[in-house]
């Protein structure tokens, strides 16, 4: 498993660099690292969805389509869950403590699969491009789970810092 993701993870970088995956450094820096969150960081509400390991919406005992109708669609070829991306995350009914907030928190623990991610907006880009160069190499998968515990991990200090700097002012 890790050679196929070091091998994912290659192909990536190869096609970042190239310009085929413009989201990895689009000249404001790796969307992945401490000090591009620091100025690029929009709170990590943006859903991702690893398609690699969605089950379908049709199949899935705890559909997220069904759970966040507003935030989830089951794809029209495939079937399998996809995020609506949608432009409202300064509007009050979008922010973190609403309904709507509260319907994506709950589909996405009760993913059989955990495929469901929330990540920043420049993430989500260079996800869905390595979906999107999917080749049907084994190691794309190992690759996106690599990407979403990166991504947690790096966000959730950075909105920690955020928050401790709000507290001290």
């Amino acid at each position: 498993r890790a050679l196929a993701t070091r091998a994912a993870y290659e192909r990536a970088m190869a096609s970042a660099r190239d310009g085929t995956l413009a989201g990895a450094s689009d000249g404001d820096g790796d969307a992945f690292a401490a000090k591009t969150l620091a100025r690029t960081f929009d709170g990590a509400r943006h859903g991702f969805v690893a398609a690699t390991r969605c089950r379908g919406a049709a199949a899935c005992a705890s559909s997220c389509v069904e759970a966040a109708p507003r935030s989830f669609v089951a794809d029209a070829t495939t079937g399998k869950a996809r995020w609506i991306e949608r432009d409202d995350f300064g509007d009050a009914s979008a922010d973190e403590t609403s309904a709507l907030a509260y319907a994506e928190w709950c589909a996405s623990e009760r993913c059989p699969e955990k495929c469901i991610a929330f990540v920043t907006r420049r993430q989500r880009e260079f996800m869905l491009e390595v979906l999107e160069n999917d080749d049907g190499a084994s190691g794309v998968d190992a690759f996106l789970r690599e990407l979403v515990e990166t991504a947690e991990y790096v966000n959730g200090r950075e909105a920690g810092r955020r928050r401790a700097r709000e507290r001290d002012e």
